[in-house]
C-alpha cells in the first residue's frame, strides 16, 4: 500500500517537471536580464504564464503546442549552440563553461520538450516516461 501511494506521487512529480523547468528557465532568463539593467526581460515572464497554467489545470491542446513549440526551439538552440561553439578557438575556463553548461542547457531542453510530447502520444495527462 505505502509503494503504491509513493509510486503514485512519484509520477506525479515527474508530470509536472517539464513545466517547472521551463518556468524555472524563464525565471532565471528574466531576473538575470533584470539583474543586468534590462528591462524589456521582464517580457519573458508573460512565457511563464501557459507553463503555471498546465501544471494547474491539463490542457491536451495547449500541450500539443507547448509541446511542438519546444522541439522547434530546442532544434534552433542546438544549432545556435553548435554554431557558436565551432567558434571557439582557445580552450580555457570560459570556453569549458559556455561548452558544458551550453551542453546541459540543450540536453535539458530537449529532454523537457520531447517528455511533453511524448505525455501526449501516450494519452495520459498525468505521468509521462523519458526513457
Amino acid at each position: 500500500m505505502i509503494e503504491r501511494n509513493i509510486t503514485k506521487h512519484f509520477k506525479t512529480i515527474t508530470a509536472k517537471l517539464p513545466y517547472a523547468y521551463f518556468i524555472g528557465l524563464c525565471l532565471w532568463i528574466a531576473f538575470e536580464g533584470m539583474l543586468n539593467g534590462t528591462l524589456k526581460s521582464a517580457l519573458v515572464l508573460v512565457v511563464c504564464i501557459p507553463f503555471v497554467y498546465q501544471m494547474k489545470f491539463e490542457s491536451r491542446a495547449l500541450n500539443i503546442i507547448l509541446g511542438i513549440v519546444l522541439l522547434i526551439w530546442s532544434v534552433w538552440m542546438t544549432l545556435a549552440y553548435i554554431s557558436d561553439a565551432a567558434k571557439i578557438t582557445t580552450i580555457n575556463n570560459r570556453s569549458l563553461i559556455f561548452i558544458f553548461g551550453g551542453g546541459a542547457l540543450i540536453l535539458f531542453n530537449f529532454l523537457a520538450s520531447i517528455s511533453i510530447l511524448r505525455k501526449i502520444k501516450a494519452g495520459n495527462t498525468n505521468s509521462i516516461s523519458i526513457a
